[in-house]
């Protein structure tokens, strides 16, 4: 194990702001055992993984006890680290845990979760799932511990990332039971595939605001309730770009959604999965549609070269997660190679409570995107990995943030810039 202790120092230089915090970068070997680690972890640790390298978590738990934490590749890797997890979990114990999974596979081998919480648990500030894929577990990917459970999670953000195979005991892919709940649920540009009775079920009135944009979501056995048995007491959810197919039937609509005040969905593609009758605020372009994968049954959900769907996207990109168009790379690329560097300004700004950042890389490169409020504090990394030359794209979602003035930096090898929007609400 290399633990590397360094200072971060960020200049805005929009308000003269200098903020500082401290954090400790630890490399870990396959040898290293990383329940040990994570449960003497320090709030801002960052657990590097050796690329192509297979970790595992057995009979011991890595238990996140009240600090935030990363958890992902090392920069550069060719190959993702993978976590095996027998019989041990990423669990969450006490109360402001947080926990950013990037790059990383983790698969399961065991009667096991991949996250859960203690029976005792509380509160988590977030999880955030980036550029990963988790497979073969047989009960659920997120999921409470125990019928007393109680706890909330504040955000979960899942983007460009694959979940296989979760198809045995009759557990849902996200399962938050009777006393368990979270205020903000955004998965984007992500591939669900063999589930069992819900993508999503909650019976608390705790959600606030579930968004699903650019999904492949297939093969949902038992749909006990629905595909999405959400409730809430006011909130919003919205649906776009997305395909569903392949659920099992029964007489109930796949939508279980009950006190939302606002409901949208748009843009998105249903086959063979019964009934979808829901009473929308607002729906526009929801048709049913074969969009002949190539092979589902080995998660091959590439579209044909001819696909009209390539094409029918809300910005006229594909219809479901963009990774599977033929010949995809990244999802927001361009052909064209820029003649330099560049951070452009947010567009639309103002805004509320989404905006779109641009940026080009010359060559590639290492490259971080992090917004910041006006005290310096992070507030998200929307890119953390090695990029492309061309002109990159992504969506900042402000959804869950007070109005105010926020930064935005990107670094990129050497080159670093920083510009300043503002989030209305």
């Amino acid at each position: 194990m290399l633990k590397i202790r360094y200072v971060v120092v960020l200049f805005l230089v929009l308000g003269m702001i200098v903020s500082t915090a401290n954090a400790d970068e630890i490399r870990l070997s396959p040898d290293d055992s990383l329940a040990v680690e994570v449960a003497n972890a320090e709030s801002g640790d960052i657990f590097i993984l050796e690329g192509g390298a297979t970790y595992t978590l057995a009979a011991d738990n890595a238990n996140i006890d009240g600090v935030e934490i990363t958890i992902r590749a090392e920069e550069g890797a060719t190959e993702r680290p993978e976590i095996v997890m027998s019989e041990g979990h990423i669990r969450f114990h006490g109360s402001g845990g947080a926990l950013t999974f990037s790059g990383v596979n983790a698969r399961g081998e065991g009667q096991n979760y991949f996250i859960t919480f203690d029976p005792a648990f509380s509160q988590a500030n977030y999880i955030k799932i980036y550029d990963s894929k988790v497979m073969d577990f047989p009960r659920a990917s997120i999921r409470e511990d125990g019928p007393e459970s109680g706890a909330m999670v504040d955000t979960v953000i899942i983007e460009n990332s694959e979940f296989y195979n979760f198809d045995d005991d009759g557990y849902r892919f996200v399962h938050f039971g009777s006393i368990i709940g979270f205020d903000y649920f955004k998965m984007t540009n992500t591939t669900v595939s063999d589930f069992t009775e819900s993508l999503i079920w909650t019976e608390t009135p705790m959600t606030k605001t579930v968004i699903i944009e650019n999904c492949t979501i297939e093969g949902m056995d038992v749909p006990k309730p629905s595909f999405l048995a959400i409730t809430s007491a006011g909130g919003s959810v919205s649906i776009s770009n997305t395909i569903m197919l392949n659920f099992e039937k029964n007489d109930a609509s796949i939508f279980g959604l009950e006190g939302f005040s606002t409901s949208t969905i748009e843009n998105s593609r249903y086959y063979n999965v019964g009934s979808v009758d829901y009473d929308w605020t607002a729906m526009n372009s929801f048709e049913e549609y074969e969009p002949d994968f190539a092979d589902t049954v080995n998660y091959d959900f590439t579209l044909p070269d001819d696909s009209p769907l390539l094409s029918a996207g809300t910005d006229g990109g594909p219809i479901g997660d963009p990774r599977w168009a033929p010949g995809a790379v990244d999802v927001e690329d361009e052909a064209t190679v820029p003649e330099d560097f560049a951070l452009h300004q947010n567009y639309p700004n103002p805004f509320n409570p989404s905006t779109t950042i641009e940026f080009t890389l010359q060559k590639t490169a290492d490259t971080q995107l992090k917004v910041y409020d006006v005290t310096g504090r992070l507030v998200e990394t929307l890119v953390n990995t090695s990029m492309d030359p061309g002109t990159h794209r992504v969506r900042f979602d402000g959804s869950t943030l007070p109005a105010g003035i926020y930064f935005y930096q990107l670094e990129a090898g050497e080159f670093s810039s920083v510009k300043r929007m503002v989030l209305l609400k």
